[in-house]
């Protein structure tokens, strides 16, 4: 089965044209619909249980880069040496997709793009949400990177946090039915053993709650500083 968003029928034609037997489904174009746990509920109706493998419910789910990675090497001998990645964002000249060997510097993907059309406040590996800031430009691309957004300098400003006032907003929209403001205060105060309780380690650490956060409160970063500290702490000899 091969899924993607309703918002690209030339693929959907493209795709449907070429699959034969392989069933081509759409899904509703909504953030973060891409997640295994959650495709494989939407395409299967089968849920991938706490703490499980998508194995365990007989699912195994690629996405289009791996799979095309995977039939180089078998069809073509040839290792994963590029991938595609897209380089975005408000300062940037030409916005475009790139196929680029890993490895290339940061600096030279951005100028292939036409550089920067103003000063950019911040560059972003990765996603908008969920993307990793970098310090500087001799940053390579590696074989997970697919975007490079560069934001604008009122963009990057990290906005001041207030108290929780309990809204719930962040629990509506966690995709796993999580807790993230239990979680927040668990990885804050460092009460690891409570977060894996509440499921940290479920977290697909999309960014929905820090988005819709109306506080601004720094969700997501302290559930992946308790998800660090638990993977650690499991993977310490007893």
């Amino acid at each position: 089965m091969i899924a993607l968003e309703d918002n690209t029928p030339e693929a959907y034609a493209a795709l449907k044209e070429k699959a034969g037997a392989i069933e081509i489904v759409t899904m509703p174009s909504k953030y973060p619909g891409g997640g295994e746990k959650q495709l494989i509920q939407f395409l299967t109706g089968r849920e991938v249980p706490s703490g499980g493998m998508s194995y365990q419910v007989g699912v195994l789910v690629q996405n289009v880069a791996t799979a095309w990675a995977v039939a180089r090497a078998l069809r073509d001998g040839e290792p994963s040496i590029s991938r595609v990645v897209t380089v975005t964002g408000k300062p940037i000249a030409q916005p475009q997709n790139f196929m680029v060997p890993i490895g290339t510097m940061l600096e030279d993907l951005i100028q292939a793009a036409g550089g920067f059309s103003q000063r950019p406040g911040k560059v972003v590996m990765g996603g908008a949400l969920v993307g990793a800031a970098q310090y500087d430009l001799q940053t390579p691309v590696m074989k997970t990177t697919s975007c490079v957004i560069a934001f604008d300098e009122a963009e990057s400003r990290t906005p001041d946090a207030t108290p929780c006032i309990k809204c719930a907003r962040c629990v509506d929209v966690c995709p796993a039915h999580l807790l993230p403001l239990k979680l927040e205060a668990f990885g804050m105060n460092e009460r690891f053993d409570d977060a894996r309780e509440f499921g940290a380690l479920d977290c697909i650490e999309c960014g929905a709650c820090n988005y819709i956060c109306p506080a601004k409160r720094p969700l997501l970063q302290y559930i992946r500083f308790a998800k660090m500290e638990i993977i650690a702490r499991d993977k310490k000899p007893s």
